[in-house]
């Protein structure tokens, strides 16, 4: 009777602790890292799909168009965490007209989570990602390997919804 009781308990303790595991919807159903530990690292854009300013905006690892019109070639965006709350990243693309030239652009500040809830599903950076947003992201999903951020901003004359999806380097 004691083992069944003890074995009772120990499910009651997994069907309340395993659902606190996954923040975001698209986060591993269970995970040994925190949220932290996951987040820090060096992270590459391979993925951009949504609008801006009302206009179509992809991403597909190299190319930047937006409104059907291919604005960057050879782009690429690199950002790091680290456990300090240091945040960096470096932007290469090259404008996609005739004789242009490589640019890079890098740049440091700190990140941190906007809520002060324990779910830390708000992201706020200075990702600049190809001039699409900056600022307070949705973490989506925040796998070992892959990030998923959204970034939405409504006025009264344009939306802006985005998905920005990352693989580990």
């Amino acid at each position: 009777m004691k083992k069944l009781k003890i074995a009772l308990l120990m499910i009651v303790a997994v069907v309340f602790i395993l659902p606190s595991c996954k923040k975001g919807p698209d986060d591993p159903f269970i995970s040994f890292r925190s949220r932290d530990g996951r987040l820090i690292r060096t992270w590459k854009l391979t993925n951009i799909t949504g609008t801006y300013n009302n206009d179509a905006v992809t991403y597909d690892g190299a190319n930047v168009t937006e409104a059907g019109t291919t604005n960057y070639i050879n782009a690429t965006f690199v950002m790091t965490f680290d456990k300090d709350a240091k945040f960096s990243y470096t932007e290469t693309k090259t404008s996609n007209f005739t004789g242009a030239k490589a640019t890079t652009t890098t740049d440091q500040s700190y990140w941190f989570w906007s809520n002060s809830n324990k779910n830390k599903d708000f992201l706020i950076c200075n990702a600049n990602l190809f001039g699409l947003g900056s600022g307070e992201y949705f973490v989506d999903g925040l796998k070992t390997s892959t990030l998923t951020l959204k970034y939405d901003d409504e006025t009264s004359t344009s939306i802006t919804n985005l998905t920005f999806t990352f693989t580990k380097q």
